[in-house]
């Protein structure tokens, strides 16, 4: 995070504060913020409530798999045609053994 940017989000959060003022609860440590905690473990962590508007989340423009449900109730799918859903019971066995459906990418911790 620039830190023109931490400055930016440091006095949102002071501002919103009002009379309370209490910046006692805001941490920063090797570029991470931390609202309410004094381990933050990703760019902003906070232990608490949000009120917020709006929450934009944005995964690298990664595609859900739609696709398996949207066969299966339209039967045809308009964004991987050649996709083939597996019967229940081979698809149970796919899971009990590979623990994620078949063709879909595996998330890696």
């Amino acid at each position: 995070m620039k830190t023109s940017t931490l400055g930016l989000l440091l006095l949102i959060v002071s501002l919103s504060c009002g009379a309370q003022n209490n910046l006692s609860s805001i941490t920063q440590k090797n570029g991470m913020i931390g609202i309410g905690t004094n381990a933050p473990d990703q760019k902003l962590t906070v232990k608490g409530k949000i009120h917020t508007q709006e929450v934009l989340v944005d995964l690298n423009g990664a595609v859900a798999p739609d696709y398996v449900f949207e066969r299966y109730y339209k039967g045809y799918s308009a964004l991987k045609g050649d996709y083939r859903m597996l019967d229940l019971k081979s698809l149970e066995a796919f899971l009990k053994e590979n623990h994620h459906l078949p063709e879909i990418q595996v998330l890696k911790n």
